[in-house]
């Protein structure tokens, strides 16, 4: 072969090197980005509407929840005993019972460092809770610091707090984000086992701003809120009520190092069961109870709003939506008459200021 023939030959074959290579590296960058946006993790779900089952997977599951809740013989074990066996510590709380009926008690989950949320929702919505004959009460876990210094500093304050208001229960586990759901259903022990006297239950974020006169109202017929003229003096109550800002997302299977991320092994379907956001959900006392129970027979979830709506699901109670629980952060702090609940109070003195135009206004 002639060296013209050998160059042309040579640079055919390192064409179709570079082709090859850039082949690869196309195929392999595209299942990367795949891969990172979560496509192929979507489409290995299983459908939510044709195929959801969680465990304890039993046509009976209702069944099997009410026997062991009424103390019957027990058909099958509980699965799930995790939030039944973490210690509370209730003193110096004041027993319910000592308090007759109680309309609504409000349980606040709070991070063990955020007294000073806790001190303006006491000078805030707690005032207007105690005026309607409510209870609130701060759930606390475990400081999260790793200097032991910092951490007996923390809890000292907190023992002095806690003694101070006698409104602060304790509970023994990390208290961290993914331990939420912990938290959320160690409210529902509590208020099974210590404070049954209750009509309603908030379960609230310490961030929140809450209006007890709206809340109150909003019980009262919540397929009719705000109410019109027409419908002032109607009541609907629900039984077994689930209430709050509603959502049905899919879960986020893109940016596996987020907190957010859901591997299929964790949870297989294409969608969550529409559920009520963590930061405000509003119970009856029976759809607490039921859910709570549940929570025995129900394999523990660590995002907490979905928890709740597997266990409510499994017992047959559909989440109610009102958009006056307002899930997101604004910057806006105009008056709204009708508000129920808002997210975004992580500054004290901003709960303060809306708190003041809200009661001048009568709003709540």
């Amino acid at each position: 072969m002639d060296r013209i023939g050998s160059r042309m030959v040579y640079k055919f074959m390192r064409l179709k090197c570079y082709r090859v290579a850039g082949f690869i590296c196309f195929i392999l960058t595209s299942i990367f980005v795949l891969d990172i946006s979560g496509v192929l993790r979507h489409m290995q779900e299983k459908s939510f509407d044709a195929e959801f089952s969680y465990p304890l997977e039993s046509p009976n599951f209702i069944e099997i929840v009410e026997a062991f809740r009424k103390g019957g013989p027990i058909v099958i074990p509980p699965i799930n005993n995790l939030y039944s066996s973490i210690p509370i510590e209730t003193f110096p709380v004041k027993n319910c019972s000592e308090d007759g009926h109680i309309p609504l008690v409000i349980l606040v989950k709070s991070a063990p460092s955020n007294s000073k949320l806790r001190q303006a929702i006491r000078e805030t919505w707690k005032v207007a809770a105690l005026e309607s004959s409510a209870k609130t009460v701060f759930f606390i876990g475990k400081p999260q610091i790793d200097e032991d210094d910092e951490e007996e500093v923390l809890n000292r304050a907190l023992d002095d707090e806690s003694n101070f208001h006698k409104d602060i229960v304790r509970l023994d586990f990390e208290d961290s984000y993914y331990n939420n759901t912990i938290k959320t259903m160690l409210e529902m022990r509590w208020a099974v086992e210590k404070c049954s006297n209750f009509d309603y239950a908030l379960l609230v974020d310490d961030d929140y701003y809450v209006s007890l006169k709206n809340l109150l109202t909003f019980v009262k017929n919540p397929f009719e809120y705000p109410p019109s003229e027409n419908s002032v003096k109607r009541t609907n109550h629900v039984n077994k009520l689930y209430a709050g800002y509603r959502m049905f997302p899919p879960p986020h299977r893109h940016k596996i190092m987020t907190k957010w991320f859901v591997s299929l092994d964790e949870y297989p379907y294409d969608y969550f069961p529409p559920y009520i956001t963590a930061g405000a959900i509003l119970l009856s006392k029976a759809a607490l109870f039921d859910i709570y129970y549940a929570s025995f027979y129900t394999a523990h979830f660590r995002f907490d709003d979905v928890y709740v709506a597997i266990c409510a699901k499994k017992m047959n109670i559909t989440p109610i939506n009102s958009n006056y629980f307002r899930f997101w952060t604004t910057r806006d702090e105009s008056p709204e008459e009708h508000l129920i609940a808002s997210h975004g109070f992580s500054n004290s003195e901003r709960l303060h200021r809306f708190w003041d135009s809200q009661k001048s206004l009568g709003y709540c």
